[in-house]
C-alpha cells in the first residue's frame, strides 16, 4: 500500500494544488524491489567460484604465488560481501513493514481530526 492512499483527501488535494503531482517518497513496491535486488546480488556474490585461482600451477612462477594468494584473501571478502547484501535485504524487508504499519497508524490518527 503506497502510504499517499492513507492520506485524508483534502491533504491530497492541496498537495495537488502545490505541486502539481502527488507522491509521497518511496512505494512499499519499490522497497521491495530494492531488497529483493540486494538479497539476489548478495547470492551471487556468494556463488562466485575462485577455484581456478588455487588450481593454478607453474614452477617458481611470482604469477602463480599471487593467484593463490587472491584465491586466499578474496574469498573471505565475497563471504562478508554477499552476506552483508543478503542482511541489508532483510533488514530493508522489516523496515518496509514497519513503516507501513507505522503510515498506517499515523493516517489513521489524522483521519479522526475533526475538518474545520
Amino acid at each position: 500500500m503506497n502510504p499517499l492512499e492513507l492520506a485524508p483527501a483534502a491533504v491530497k488535494e492541496k498537495a495537488r494544488e502545490i505541486y502539481g503531482e502527488v507522491r509521497f517518497g518511496i512505494s512499499p513496491e519499490e522497497i521491495d524491489a530494492v531488497a529483493a535486488s540486494w538479497r539476489a546480488q548478495g547470492g551471487a556474490v556468494g556463488r562466485i567460484d575462485l577455484s581456478a585461482l588455487s588450481a593454478a600451477t607453474g614452477s617458481g612462477s611470482d604469477v602463480v604465488a599471487a593467484l593463490h594468494s587472491a584465491h586466499t584473501s578474496a574469498i573471505p571478502t565475497l563471504e562478508s560481501i554477499a552476506t552483508r547484501l543478503e542482511t541489508l535485504g532483510n533488514y530493508m524487508q522489516r523496515f518496509n513493514g514497519s513503516a507501513a504499519a507505522s503510515d498506517a497508524a499515523a493516517a489513521a490518527s489524522m483521519e479522526q481530526l475533526q475538518g474545520r
